[in-house]
Order: C-alpha cells, then structure tokens, then sequence
C-alpha cells in the first residue's frame, strides 16, 4: 500500500500514528483498527458505508490498495474451500476446466455483488453433494502444492549448507586469531624469563581471547544502538508540540521623542501632508506599508531629542 494510510471513519493518518493498520470485511470498505475495536466493541456492528451486519473478527489487515482485490481474494479462498476438485476427479480436461470456470464465475458473483444469494445457495449445495469427494480432496495434494514444497525443501537445505558453511567459517576465523599470536614476543619473552613456556602461551592465548571478546561485545552494543533507533523512530510522533503559557497582552508603546508631539495618523489623513507626498505602490500597500506610516516616519524622526539640549 502507499506511505500514507487515511482511515475513511476518523481521518486518523498513518504517519501520525505508526501503529495503526487498516482493516477490512466482506463488503470491501476499509477501516483503521482503532474504529474496529471502537464501534465492534460487541462483536457485530453494521458496516457505516453500506449498513451490511459484520462480525469483529472477520476484519483483516489490507495489504493492497484496492479494496476489490481484497475482497476478490478472500472470495476465492472460500470458494476454493469447497470446490477444491483435482485433474484426476473429472473423466477429461475439458470437463476439468469448465470447472474451474465455474470457479471464476462464484468468485465474480460474490466480489461484485451479482445474485449473491443464488451464488451461496449453489455454492451450499455442491458442499452437501459432494461432501465426500472434497473431504478426499483436502488430503490430496496438486501439483502446485507438490512444486512448492519441493521448492521450500531445496530453500531448508541450502540454509543448511549455507549456516554449515559460516559456522566453518567461524572455526577457521578462531584458528586464524588463536595465531596472530606476536611470535617476536613471545620468543622473547621466553629469552628473558624463566616462566614455563606453556603458561606464556596460555597467557597470550587469554590476552587474544579477551581482545575478541571485547570487539564482539562492541559488534553487540552497535546492533541494541541501531535496533533501539530503529524502535524510536517506529514510534516518534511528529504532531505539533503545543507549549502552555501565559497568554500574549499587547501593551503600546511610549516613545519619548523630548520634541514637539507627533500627529496622529488621523491627523496626518486631514491636515493636508498627504498633498506634498506621492502615494506609495501597490505592492507596497499589499504588504501593510502606507503613506501614512512613511510620513510618520518621517515626521518622528525629525523631532527626536529636539529639546534634549
């Protein structure tokens, strides 16, 4: 499915929260599993897009985006439950591919919601006519069960040989380390000392083994480092971090000019200053900007710390 899963009941979105899935039922219109638990809280609750009885735990998971192939293929799960017939139950191959027409055909009818109860009604019957030959045919195996766990035997095996192989690996890998032992040192080490030669080796056998065990314990805390980023990132909510405080009051400010008083901006309007000054853009004014403020300006300017002296 995409990225962004949008639950059609509560709008809930699946990056705000990681944890939701989508859920779906035999009438094909999905649902986060929030609502599921929400409004089949007992068990059987109608559908809130087309009013149909649905059962809590007939919901699954949606894996495709299109809800028609979700109901398609449970559809013919069902179906294929009971018309489960093999090659060798029917006299010729055309009588064995009408068949799994009629397959196709049950299959139609259901996802689309043609003649549903004539369908079950057929598919009831053929159940109760044929109840002995379906039972046989659940313990036969096709030909496409037979391909795939001969494929699923050679994929065990060559995990087999392939695990067999790394754990070789390894032993050769420790027999490799057992003799990066400093040969230099060693002999003089055995030059210069009196200590048996056996316990000299036993001893730089011991510093080897503590130096691996300290790069593998250093292997160990990378990976719990890497899966607890992982784990975080899972569950990190990237909703708007609201801050409480006190409330903003503006409060105007007092400009201490030490001059003559600054007219008002309504003042400014009805004096006559806007006659001796051109009107600002269009754009300007599209910004808040006007002549007003620009002769304001202006005039404030020129009577700061006028009387100071």
């Amino acid at each position: 499915m995409g990225d962004i899963k949008i639950c059609t009941n509560c709008k809930s979105q699946s990056d705000l929260n990681p944890s939701m899935k989508i859920m779906i039922n035999i009438c094909g219109h999905p649902i986060c599993n929030y609502c599921v638990e929400t409004i089949w809280s007992r068990n059987s609750a109608p559908c809130r897009d087309c009013n149909k009885i649905l059962k809590k735990h007939e919901f699954w998971e949606q894996q495709f985006d299109d809800p028609t192939i979700e109901k398609e293929n449970y559809f013919r799960r069902r179906v294929k439950k009971i018309y489960n017939l093999k090659r060798d139950c029917f006299p010729t191959l055309e009588a064995y591919n009408n068949f799994l027409e009629k397959i196709e055909d049950l299959v139609y009818n259901l996802t689309y919601d043609i003649d549903v109860s004539a369908t079950e009604e057929e598919i009831a019957k053929f159940a109760k006519d044929n109840a002995d030959i379906i039972d046989q045919c659940k313990r036969k195996k096709d030909d496409d069960q037979i391909w795939i766990e001969r494929a699923i035997n050679d994929e065990n095996n060559s995990k087999s040989r392939l695990f067999a192989r790394i754990e070789q690996e390894k032993q050769e890998k420790a027999l490799r380390d057992a003799s990066k032992i400093d040969t230099k040192s060693v002999i003089d080490e055995l030059k210069n000392s009196s200590i048996p030669a056996d316990l000299i080796l036993e001893r730089k056998r011991k510093m080897q083994a503590d130096q691996d065990a300290k790069l593998q314990d250093e292997e160990r805390r990378k990976k719990l480092e890497k899966a607890e980023k992982k784990k975080y990132k899972e569950y990190a909510s990237f909703t708007t971090t609201r801050s409480v405080g006190v409330a903003y009051h503006h409060k105007k400010t007092d400009l201490q000019i030490n001059g003559p008083p600054v007219p008002s901006l309504s003042d400014i309007k009805t004096t006559g200053y806007l006659n001796y000054v051109p009107e600002c853009s269009k754009s300007a004014q599209a910004g808040g900007f006007s002549t007003e403020i620009g002769i304001m300006k202006n005039l404030f300017a020129s009577r700061i710390d006028l009387f100071l002296f």
